[in-house]
């Protein structure tokens, strides 16, 4: 009797019946061959189900490299009725065929509509003789001792932490079948789920743009690793936060952090690897009040640590070698000039606005602008007009 059965094996078969005396039957061995994976990733994804229907890669691989996943190789096994040791022999390495589209798909940023990357079939390779698991080791091969497989490649070409697997990975996938020359002959499909380590930026730079009031407007441009120099963060998730925040003005206005998205907002810019915005500096009321109570110079000094979150994310991560600066100082008094019997009354003064950051610090980051300040700005905020109203019937 002959027996057409399928022996899966991932560096270690899985259980089936001992072939009987002197019954040949056809079987597969998957292979593992070293391939160029990264350390484990605590993040991987569950498999959605088991081998044949999924394979999920038990480490990240490297991206931009084509990595062979696993190769196939088909062969007969016979158990010989005089030895009974396990006679196996090589067949054919099969086909394989990818039959759906790899994904992610990027959408937005300079990457956006290119998929994550490419699944092809791979170059045969010659590995070691199957290990069936309940039939015994193949000690008693005969034919041919070489065994040739083929494996299944990928490789991830996106220069972004898109995911197909929603706040895991990165990861994609992809569908391909497998045809043998006994077994599979009409094609064996397998869902493929391959993640990469994801890259994170290694800091960021902070430029000046320009004076909005008494508020500083910067662009902050994420910095990617060294290694992958044109690796784009637009659309992901960056958070402040504040680790130390000194505060010299007698005004109680805590500093509140905030996040933005990469790439969005009228002060970023297109293209890799992603910028956004960032504001250093007082309420114009503020400055005014300060001014008011003779209390310049005053200023503010904080600590900020930056935070990113990808797609591939569940919680925002730290970026950076050390936390950002950012200050701003009030300088100036109120000035009242007589004329007849008009008072002219005007605040004048400096402001300063100051990022600095590890990667972009010196006299380039503290700007300095002339700022003229009156009660009229007390009426465009609610902390400017409780302000105001302490101001009232002072003999500012």
């Amino acid at each position: 009797m002959h027996y057409v059965r399928a022996v899966v094996v991932l560096l270690a078969a899985m259980t089936f019946s001992l072939t009987a005396l002197g019954q040949t039957r056809s079987a597969i061995f998957i292979f593992t061959p070293p391939s160029s994976a990264v350390v484990p990733f605590a993040g991987l994804p569950p498999c959605p189900g088991p081998y044949p229907a999924y394979y999920c890669t038990p480490t990240p691989i490297v991206r931009y490299n084509n990595t062979p996943l696993f190769g196939i190789t088909e062969y007969t096994e016979t158990v010989d009725p005089d030895t009974g040791l396990l006679d196996c022999q090589y067949l054919d390495y099969g086909t394989w065929t990818v039959t759906s589209t790899v994904l992610p798909k990027a959408s937005v940023g300079p990457y956006a509509g290119q998929y994550a990357g490419v699944a092809s079939q791979g170059t045969p390779f010659a590995g070691p003789p199957p290990t069936p698991a309940n039939g015994g080791p193949c000690t008693g091969t005969v034919g041919s001792a070489t065994y040739m497989y083929l494996p299944i490649d990928f490789n991830w070409q996106l220069e972004r932490n898109d995911t197909a697997v929603p706040n895991y990975g990165p990861s994609a996938t992809f569908t391909a079948q497998w045809t043998g020359e006994i077994l599979c002959t009409s094609g064996c499909s397998t869902n493929f789920v391959v993640t990469v380590p994801v890259v994170r930026p290694t800091g960021e730079t902070s430029t000046f743009l320009f004076w909005q009031n008494s508020y500083g407007k910067w662009q902050v441009t994420l910095q990617p690793p060294d290694d992958d120099p044109t690796f784009d963060f637009t659309g992901e998730k960056v958070n402040e936060v504040y680790l130390n925040d000194q505060n010299s003005c007698p005004v109680d206005v805590p500093h509140a952090p905030s996040s933005t998205v990469v790439g969005l907002g009228r002060f970023a810019s297109a293209g890799a690897p992603g910028s956004f915005g960032d504001s250093v500096g007082w309420d114009p009321c503020i400055v005014e009040y300060v001014r008011c109570v003779k209390r310049t110079p005053c200023g503010f000094g904080i600590q900020q640590q930056m935070q990113i979150m990808s797609p591939a994310d569940t919680t925002f991560t730290n970026y950076g070698s050390a936390p950002n600066y950012l200050s701003s100082v009030i300088y100036g008094n109120i000035y009242v000039n007589l004329a007849g019997k008009l008072s002219v009354r005007n605040g004048i003064g400096n402001v300063t606005s100051q990022r600095s950051t590890p990667l972009s610090s010196g006299p380039n980051n503290r700007q300095v602008q002339q700022f003229p300040s009156d009660k009229l700005s007390c009426f465009s905020s609610l902390v400017g007009f409780q302000l105001y109203l302490k101001l009232l019937g002072s003999s500012c």
